[in-house]
């Protein structure tokens, strides 16, 4: 049947019989939609090649057929484009290198390295049949997989133009911290051009946008160290363009199974490849040398990877005969009592052998940051935060850093963040149990929790004066300090550290220790809702606003009662004002009024008793937009007039921005439309100002609104062209409803869309 094939305009005859059977016109059936008579002519014509997936539900749910319908739509929609060659990139397309760089010398792997390219080749032959290339490289911890992995991207990234994302998804991470998909897809859509304001809130939308906008790029996408299919699959792109490479210690069998991926397993080195390997790092002088030393050294690191990796890092930076390291290891191996327990495979005793061996290389200072490490939930530390945790100056931290780097325990993966791999974070928790007390990393908990805390709320005030000033705890002396010199580099820590924040609150929360979790979670609200992260705001501890943000009310309920509580016991007047600010809201969207008004009284007076401008501003603020939507604009309008004030005197531009756009609000319930104007222009721009595009948009979709209702069509539709380019640049859903509005406005001022 002609709907089977993967023409859009098979599709769009499918859309149109959905909608005769329905009995519907299109202008009917784009009343009921909400989208443009147009858009659904196009979408039943197949001129729409890449229709928005929001668009496609709207419709399926006005004809009235089940989710699935709009699925099977979709898919319709995108096979046909798998027929013709993947357009040419816009100028202005994001285009990422996001993979981490290569092994200089890395050696063997031929055969593997062959396969990989066997099949791009077959799947670039067979790109007409709609299939995604899924290729798993699977193996024992320490035998390569990444470096194979990254070796044999870089050589095939010219084959794919359109860029590469990479991510480490941490599946076997010694902390058990595998990446969140929701941090994983967001940190995707960012590299790909995606607003902060223009992402979707839920998983499932922005996997969705993901797809949409992978759908005519060829793309090369590496996730590595995978735990499970569940994990990759939110990743795999809906059109054949692209790859996808993944890493993992299993073969994820479900990948295989219902994904159609191709599985690579990879075993240790043969003793040619592994004395290619030491030829490369070494010089193939060295080990021509001493060839009998140098197997002895392969047999000692069982042929894997890392360890022979590790043993020529050291032998290269001492300049030691390969002989000298073979018999330093070799000695190494009687001496490892407990650590036996080290989980390495066939290779397990070598390796061990190998880790202790560099271990004792190290000075009594580095050994003892080494064990610290263990400390740190991981899976990069800056070096300050190394600092911290140590006790030490930044300069001389920094060089116990570089010690462990020169013996390759240690791996700088970005200027001043280093990571362990985890075979070695495992080996380095073994330590610390072994070579130091409780007490010692308990101590070192502390100043790694106090550093982060201080870092944390420096960086939030930097975002919003609202957040406490920091406060140095004089019982931590040597915890170093961080200084931003403005948002863009407040910005930055956060979004390199935000998981250790995350990781470092969860844990004492889970012990019952409120304070750390309090002092770590409320930063991370200035970070999360500047950038509309609401699922890392869900995972903040007693951040309950988070839970209103998403309408997850019986969660909201409980963590409201405790963030109540818990400022209140510490005589915390602003922040139990924050804690009624996000029950009133709470309270307002379960419908009852009456209590969210008098709790947003109650933070009123508790910012005022504070004498909290900014808290004062955003308590006004809410009072104000409760009355003006409850159909009460005059009694708003001295709380949101009081509110835009109120932020002026703070200097809070954001604040300043939400407050304006209220007061517009009441002023249009009033009919005061050029008052309204007034007030929606200066909160568009003060939105701008602070980096908000999204919010700047609805002011000025707003303030199209006011000129529409005061009679003035062509400033209502320019002003409504300037809200659309800001929604369609951010690719945000919200531009549909927006685009209706100048349609509907008439030809003579709509013009050609």
């Amino acid at each position: 049947m002609a709907e089977e094939t993967g023409d859009p305009r098979s599709a769009g005859q499918r859309l149109r019989r959905h909608r005769e059977a329905a009995g519907l016109t299109q202008q009917e059936l784009a009343d009921g939609s909400g989208l443009s008579v147009r858009a659904v002519n196009n979408l039943e014509r197949g001129q729409t090649r890449r229709p928005h997936p929001r668009s496609i539900r709207q419709l399926i749910r006005a004809l009235g057929l089940p989710e699935t319908a709009a699925h099977e739509l979709l898919a319709q929609y995108r096979a046909g484009q798998v027929r013709t060659p993947p357009p040419s990139r816009r100028p202005d397309q994001r285009v990422p290198r996001q993979l981490p760089p290569a092994i200089a010398s890395f050696a063997g792997r031929t055969a593997e390295l062959r396969q990989l390219d066997r099949w791009l080749e077959q799947a670039s032959r067979s790109g007409s049949t709609g299939t995604v290339m899924i290729s798993v490289i699977g193996g024992m911890a320490g035998v390569g997989k990444s470096t194979l992995a990254l070796c044999w991207a870089h050589r095939v990234a010219h084959q794919f133009p359109d860029g590469q994302l990479y991510v480490n998804l941490r599946g076997y991470d010694p902390g058990g911290h595998p990446a969140r998909t929701t941090d994983v897809v967001r940190g995707f859509l960012d590299a790909l051009g995606v607003a902060p304001e223009g992402t979707p809130a839920a998983l499932d939308a922005q996997v969705a946008m993901y797809r949409s906008l992978l759908a005519d790029r060829r793309m090369l996408i590496v996730a590595d160290n995978a735990r499970d299919a569940a994990q990759v699959r939110p990743l795999l792109p809906a059109a054949p363009h692209s790859m996808v490479l993944v890493t993992s210690r299993g073969l994820l069998d479900d990948l295989v199974a219902t994904d159609g991926a191709d599985v690579l397993p990879l075993g240790l080195l043969s003793d040619s490849e592994a004395a290619e390997l030491l030829s490369a790092r070494l010089g193939t002088d060295a080990i021509a040398a001493e060839p009998a030393a140098a197997a002895q050294l392969i047999t000692l690191c069982g042929r894997l990877p890392l360890a022979l990796a590790i043993a020529a890092a050291r032998a290269a930076v001492s300049g030691w005969p390969v002989s000298a390291i073979t018999a330093e290891i070799a000695a190494a191996g009687p001496r490892l009592g407990a650590l036996s327990s080290l989980d390495v495979g066939d290779a397990g005793a070598g390796v061990r052998a190998v880790f202790s061996w560099s271990y004792r290389q190290l000075s009594g200072a580095a050994a003892r940051m080494f064990w610290l490490l263990a400390v740190h939930p991981g899976p990069e530390i800056a070096v300050r935060a190394a600092a911290s945790l140590a006790g030490l100056p930044a300069p001389e931290a920094l060089g116990l850093l570089r010690q462990m780097a020169d013996v390759g325990l240690i791996a700088e993966v970005a200027p001043g963040r280093y990571a362990l791999h985890d075979l070695v974070r495992a080996y380095a928790g073994q330590r610390a149990e072994l070579d130091s007390t409780a007490g010692e990393r308990l101590a070192a908990a502390q100043r790694m929790t106090g550093y982060y805390t201080r870092a944390a709320q420096t960086a939030a005030r930097m975002l919003d004066p609202d957040q406490p000033a920091p406060v140095p705890d004089p019982r931590l002396p040597d915890v170093a300090a961080e200084q931003f010199a403005g948002v863009d580099q407040a910005m930055a820590w956060f979004a390199a550290e935000y998981q250790v924040l995350l990781t470092l609150a969860a844990q004492p929360a889970a012990a019952g220790d409120d304070e750390p979790a309090w002092q770590l979670a409320r930063p991370l609200t200035s970070y999360f809702y500047r950038f509309s992260r609401w699922e890392s705001l869900l995972a903040s501890e007693q951040i309950a606003l988070a839970y209103t943000t998403v309408d997850q009310a019986n969660l909201a309920r409980v963590h409201l009662a405790e963030t109540e509580d818990l400022p209140a016991r510490r005589g915390d007047r602003s922040g139990e004002a924050q804690a009624h600010l996000a029950r009133s809201v709470l309270l307002w969207k379960e419908g009852d009024v009456a209590a969210a008004g008098s709790t947003g009284l109650r933070a009123l007076e508790l910012a005022e008793a504070d004498g909290n401008l900014v808290l004062m501003s955003k308590a006004s603020n809410n009072l104000g937009h409760f009355h003006a939507v409850q159909g009460d604009p005059a009694r708003a309008l001295p709380f949101c007039q009081r509110a835009v004030d109120l932020a002026g005197e703070a200097g809070d531009p954001a604040a300043e921005a939400y407050a304006c756009h209220t007061l517009g609000y009441a002023y249009s319930r009033m009919g005061e439309q050029y008052l309204a104007g007034i007030s929606y222009r200066r909160a568009s721009s003060l939105f701008k100002q602070t980096s908000h595009r999204y919010l700047s948009a609805m002011s000025l979709d707003s303030l199209g609104d006011s000129y529409h209702r005061a009679g003035n069509a062509s400033e209502a539709v320019g002003t409504w062209r300037q809200a659309l380019d800001i929604l369609d640049d951010l690719a945000h859903p919200d531009a549909s409803e927006v685009r209706r509005k100048i349609h509907d406005s008439g030809p003579a001022h709509s013009g050609s869309m």
